[in-house]
């Protein structure tokens, strides 16, 4: 009978080891293979939910809205996609209101008027800059105040909801 040395027995043991892990879908993907990008924002309805990836809210069209709010003081360039669409792209367009969470669990609740009425925005940038995470990103949800006077208040103040990470049809 063949001796099997520690070594050897311990490169037994790794191997069984991620061999179980690749069995259940926990092991590394293999080098070179693609992944899917993580989800940015969850939307909830009746149907179900969907999701989208920072990746396809990039793909959408974007819009700019320019406008200072309680948070800036100065005049400040947003981009980002209307928020009709994204709603409309997460099965969401037919709500009443929608309900919006945060990632620090702040949350709020838009009647869906608001996006027909004015082009609201998910911005993803700042100024040409990407939102950081750390601070409003990476998504926060903009209001043309600046063109529109009767949205300065704190009624849509507290609508500028930022590190928007799920939206639910009520």
């Amino acid at each position: 009978m063949a001796r099997v040395s520690g070594r050897a027995r311990i490169g037994t043991q790794i191997a069984a080891v991620f061999l179980a892990l690749l069995a259940l879908g926990l092991a590394p993907p293999p080098a070179g293979a693609a992944r899917a990008a993580p989800p940015a924002l969850v939307g909830v309805a009746a149907t179900g939910e969907h999701a989208l990836s920072l990746d396809e809210l990039r793909a959408m069209p974007w819009t700019t809205v320019t406008t200072r709010n309680m948070f800036n003081d100065d005049m400040v360039a947003y981009r980002g996609p209307l928020m009709r669409d994204v709603l409309a792209r997460l099965g969401l367009g037919a709500a009443d209101s929608v309900f919006l969470l945060a990632a620090n669990d702040y949350s709020v609740e838009i009647p869906t008027k608001d996006f027909r009425d004015w082009d609201v925005i998910v911005a993803m940038e700042a100024d040409g800059a990407p939102l950081s995470p750390r601070v409003t990103g990476p998504l926060w949800l903009i209001y043309p105040q600046s063109e529109h006077r009767e949205l300065d208040g704190f009624v849509y103040a507290q609508r500028l909801i930022w590190q928007l990470v799920r939206i639910e049809a009520r």
